[in-house]
């Protein structure tokens, strides 16, 4: 497959690695490099995918949800925010929910949005939260619905046009909102050692594969700004001392697994 347009910017995007589902091009411009799949699945494919990988009708997918020690990193983080009643949150791709309910132990009113079936009834269950099926659902029944806090935890990756996603996320944002994403870090010390065989990229549900410069170029298109990368350290029952060090070095360098950013709408002009 030869160079294609990059989706986001339109610049040359060449082949950079030959997968089993299909080839990941980047774009060559510096200040985008947006990595993707191309060609994408089509609706149906991905659902199989989706199916047999995270969310069967009976069982466990193969792919397990946010681990317990994630989702208590991302519930300190968020209760770090200013304390005050009616804080709001959306949790954009929630899965069965685990965040949700956390958000809610940390005081927030919370919503959910989740495509899939199965996936949407376990969280309204388990997080005691109204989930809807798309962002339309949500405006036809919310209209007026804004949010402090807008998370995307590892969905980014799996959307077909984030950029656009991303700037309807951005419209139901309170003033001085904040818009977290966590993505795989396609510049991680294991995306570089692994290359093609790295599992995000041979996972074909996901069609991005986002570093910091990408992920800052999609947020910018979506018109928001106070663009920065955070650090959530997560401590793991099963890493030893050791673990946790390394840990700690790739996260100062850039390296570790896990992208981290938020972004903000930015304040309207006084009055």
């Amino acid at each position: 497959m030869g160079a294609s347009p990059c989706p986001l910017c339109g610049a040359p995007a060449p082949p950079a690695f030959r997968l089993a589902h299909g080839d990941t091009l980047r774009c060559r411009r510096a200040s985008c490099g947006l990595e993707f799949c191309a060609p994408q699945p089509d609706d149906a494919a991905l659902d199989a995918h989706y199916r047999t990988l995270y969310y069967p009708e009976s069982g466990t997918g193969l792919i397990e949800d946010s681990p317990d020690a994630v989702v208590r990193s991302l519930s300190r983080h968020l209760g770090r925010r200013p304390q005050r009643a009616g804080r709001t949150l959306l949790d954009f791709g929630c899965g069965t929910g685990r965040l949700l309910r956390a958000a809610r132990e940390a005081g927030y009113e919370v919503l959910g949005v989740e495509a899939d079936g199965v996936a949407r009834e376990f969280a309204e269950h388990a997080a005691e939260a109204v989930v809807h099926e798309t962002l339309d659902a949500l405006r036809a029944t919310e209209g007026s619905a804004r949010f402090d806090v807008i998370v995307l935890w590892q969905v980014i990756e799996h959307l077909r046009m984030p950029w656009k996603t991303l700037a309807s996320l951005s419209d139901l944002l309170t003033e001085g909102g904040e818009l977290l994403i966590g993505t795989p870090n396609a510049r991680g010390l294991k995306a570089r050692l692994l290359k093609e065989r790295w599992e995000n990229r041979t996972n074909p549900t996901h069609l991005y594969y986002l570093d910091a410069t990408s992920l800052r170029a999609l947020l910018l298109s979506a018109g928001l700004d106070q663009i920065r990368r955070v650090s959530l350290p997560v401590d793991y029952p099963h890493h030893g001392p050791a673990r946790r060090v390394v840990q700690r070095l790739l996260r100062f360098a850039g390296l570790d697994g896990d992208l981290i950013m938020t972004a903000r709408r930015a304040a309207g002009p006084s009055a």
